[in-house]
Order: structure tokens, then C-alpha cells, then sequence
């Protein structure tokens, strides 16, 4: 589900539905992250906020100018 959502070339507004299947199978990290120390769970929310932000950043650019 994850792969077809963010490999599928379709309208950008359908990849969060596509999306909403998959949702339960954070439930695990999430418990695991909230057991870490909230040092570390800022670091590891932090890099992935910034991996997110690199990854839209990227989609929401293309390919650049032809």
C-alpha cells in the first residue's frame, strides 16, 4: 500500500486515501518511540520531520525546469 502510494504517478490528492489502510501499522513504532527517552524521540521525530520535508519538497518541485 505504502509503495503504490508513493511510487503511483496518479493525482497527489488520492495518495493520502490510498495511505489510510497502512495507518494502523504505525501503531507499533509509535509505541516504541514513546518508550524511548524524549531526547532521543525528538531526535528521531526531528529526522524524520526533515527527511518528510526533503521528500515533499522534492515531489513539489519535479524534476526542475525542462
Amino acid at each position: 500500500m505504502v509503495a503504490l502510494a508513493l511510487c503511483a504517478s496518479s493525482y497527489f490528492g488520492s495518495k493520502p486515501r490510498l495511505l489510510m489502510p497502512a495507518f494502523p501499522l504505525l501503531l507499533p513504532l509509535a509505541l516504541s518511540l514513546a518508550r524511548l527517552r524524549t531526547s532521543r524521540s525528538t531526535l528521531v521525530v526531528g529526522v524524520l520531520a526533515m527527511a518528510s520535508a526533503v521528500y515533499g519538497a522534492f515531489w513539489l518541485n519535479g524534476s526542475g525546469p525542462p
